[in-house]
């Protein structure tokens, strides 16, 4: 995927700068009351460099907001982890608690042994 993002870019840089030789002529751009001659390679250059450093920025912007999450997620779950822990502590302490607390069950077989009548 990247090989394939890397290959676009090239091959819009090219586009851009064979448009941009093929159109030498000096342009006026205005913006508001600002006003500038300036040839169109400079123009279509400096339009081009806008626009990647714009989108440059709002990647950089996802990219930090994504990281942040990924380390909120990171917290929650040594969190989560150290949570399970306990409770696995907690309950092997039980087991070996009730193994030791058990009584020794009386058979069935014979009833009268039970209640001590027999001999």
């Amino acid at each position: 995927m990247a090989i394939l993002m890397l290959l676009l870019g090239m091959v819009s840089a090219i586009v851009i700068v064979v448009f941009a030789l093929q159109n030498g002529r000096v342009v006026t751009v205005s913006f508001f009351d600002w006003s500038v001659e300036a040839s169109l390679v400079l123009v279509i250059m400096i339009t081009a460099l806008m626009g990647f450093l714009t989108a440059l920025f709002f990647e950089l912007f996802v990219q930090i907001k994504l990281r942040f999450r990924l380390y909120k997620m990171g917290r929650q779950v040594k969190a989560l982890e150290a949570e399970v822990a306990k409770l696995q502590s907690v309950q092997n302490a039980g087991k070996t608690v009730s193994a030791y607390a058990k009584e020794p069950s009386v058979t069935e077989e014979n009833p009268i042994e039970k209640t001590g009548l027999g001999a």
